[in-house]
């Protein structure tokens, strides 16, 4: 029996050439080749009157060289020569692109999998020395704190801003005893910043501790003498003093 010959076929695949040709204008390189593999699979197969296989034929020609020319193809694979009329060679081409393509997807998705892995266990190690140094600062522990965060400024960033904000916090709930913990906890891991010993002295003001409010601002001084809020804190506790 001899195989019947489907007038449609050859429209249909020059649609898909067409979707092809869509796609590299968009710069989709890989989504454009692996239409061109189904396209040609079905040209291989489909038995054709002479004219129509001439004209899909011609159309495919035409298509490759398109896009062997093309910047997006060409940033991808390079430069590439076709064959015109060898649809078996283009389509045996075609599928070691795909593979070559695949291949690439693969080793991506390996390495990002690798990296993600390897930021995971990192992740983990810095919990797991953060929540060390919140118990060593907890227990007044704050030279062996120090001693863990070493020159991480990274360390030193996240635990003062969480002490700080932990300590306003606590100041505005009226909950002084807690905010100047917290306050001393921040001053532990960095004694630099004027802010700090500003905030414990104001903490030392609202429990009525004035010599130690004094003390503190006095640093905060010392650190920054134009500090124009730390010297108006450190007038009013000057005045204020019991």
């Amino acid at each position: 029996m001899s195989d019947v010959i489907n007038r449609d076929i050859p429209a249909a695949i020059l649609k898909k050439l067409n979707e092809c040709q869509t796609h590299l204008q968009k710069g989709n390189v890989y989504a454009c080749i692996l239409r061109l593999k189904d396209l040609l699979e079905k040209l291989l197969s489909t038995p054709m009157i002479p004219t129509d296989k001439r004209d899909v034929t011609d159309a495919v020609n035409a298509f490759q060289k398109r896009m062997s020319e093309s910047k997006a193809f060409l940033d991808i694979y390079g430069p590439v020569t076709f064959r015109d009329g060898e649809i078996d060679t283009l389509y045996d081409f075609v599928k070691q692109l795909i593979t070559i393509k695949e291949e690439e997807i693969l080793a991506v998705v390996k390495e990002e999998s690798q990296k993600n892995d390897a930021l995971a266990a990192s992740a983990e190690e810095r919990e797991r020395l953060m929540k060390e140094i919140r118990c060593l600062l907890d227990e007044g522990k704050n030279d062996e704190a120090k001693s863990l965060i070493g020159d991480r400024d990274d360390l030193i960033s996240q635990l003062v801003n969480e002490y700080n904000a932990a300590g306003i916090s606590c100041r505005r709930k009226k909950e002084y005893d807690a905010a100047v913990r917290a306050f001393k906890k921040a001053i532990a891991v960095y004694d630099k910043d004027e802010g700090l010993h500003y905030n414990l002295a104001r903490a030392y003001v609202e429990q009525d501790d004035w010599s130690a409010a004094r003390e503190a601002i006095a640093e905060a001084l010392k650190l920054n003498p134009d500090f124009q809020e730390g010297r108006k804190l450190f007038g009013f506790i000057k005045e204020r003093k019991t």
